[in-house]
């Protein structure tokens, strides 16, 4: 399935453990979708941050644009590769899942979100242990700001998590790629339901021209030859040959001159 691609979005607050759920998520997914590990990328923008920054420990929020707008550029530029991207950034503004959904649209490919519902308290623990690579007060304010998803149908994610509770990484990206996995198949009947359904209306049209045609057609040309005494023979002619041919790849155009010779044809038997 290396030609599969979709784009999950991660949002939670710093130190939630969207790293670690992202690096499992992938993990399960060479397995599940059978797809090669380069298939998959993690987009991470604490990368990005650390070669603007030179690794510097100082967190410095005036590079933060910069550093987003190359994020979504590594994005883009995953998806045009046909790879499956998961997005390890906060993304807790609306217009940040919303950047993200655009690039999935405009690409034609599925977008979901993954919340991390970690508490505050939590994040701000894990993120000492780690080494407070983010400042207590940066987290406190993205908490604060954090848009939550009642806003629009599209942002809403299709799975949330508190990884302070929930410890089994192996389930949890289970669960969240058979959701995955359910979307995308109802993705695909849907469409080929869509495509019988205009395939059947096609047909329907073409059969209904044919009728109005044909149906003048040979009433024109009974009248002419005055035997309508056989048109009963003529009308069941009539109505084996668009039954016959409607589903034929000549246009009606075509098929309405076909007609016209095969009757004619059958009208000259008749007289004689």
């Amino acid at each position: 399935m290396d030609n599969l691609s979709f784009l999950i979005a991660l949002v939670g607050l710093p130190a939630s453990g969207k790293s670690t759920l992202a690096n499992a998520i992938k993990k399960k997914m060479i397995q599940k979708f059978k797809v090669n590990e380069d298939h998959i990328s993690i987009i991470d923008p604490d990368l990005i941050r650390s070669i603007i920054t030179e690794n510097s420990v100082e967190f410095d929020y005036t590079i933060e644009p910069k550093i987003r707008k190359k994020n979504l550029e590594k994005v883009r530029k995953e998806l045009e590769q046909k790879r499956i991207v998961i997005s390890d950034d906060l993304n807790y503004y609306r217009s940040m899942r919303h950047d993200l959904k655009l690039i999935a649209n405009n690409l034609k490919i599925r977008f979901f979100i993954v919340h991390l519902s970690t508490p505050l308290k939590t994040c701000l623990e894990w993120n000492k242990k780690r080494g407070s690579i983010i400042p207590d007060e940066v987290i406190y304010k993205i908490q604060e700001k954090i848009d939550k998803f009642d806003h629009y149908n599209w942002d809403f994610p299709i799975y949330s998590v508190d990884l302070s509770i929930s410890k089994n990484l192996d389930e949890i990206s289970d669960e969240i790629l058979n959701i995955i996995e359910i979307n995308l198949n109802l993705l695909e009947e849907s469409f080929q339901r869509l495509k019988i359904k205009k395939v059947g209306e096609k047909i329907e049209n073409k059969k209904r021209e044919l009728d109005i045609f044909t149906r003048k057609m040979v009433s024109k040309m009974l009248k002419e030859q005055r035997i309508q005494s056989n048109g009963k023979k003529i009308s069941n002619f009539r109505k084996q040959f668009i039954n016959k041919n409607v589903n034929s790849d000549l246009s009606v155009s075509e098929l309405v001159n076909k007609f016209e010779k095969l009757i004619r044809n059958k009208l000259e038997k008749l007289i004689k």
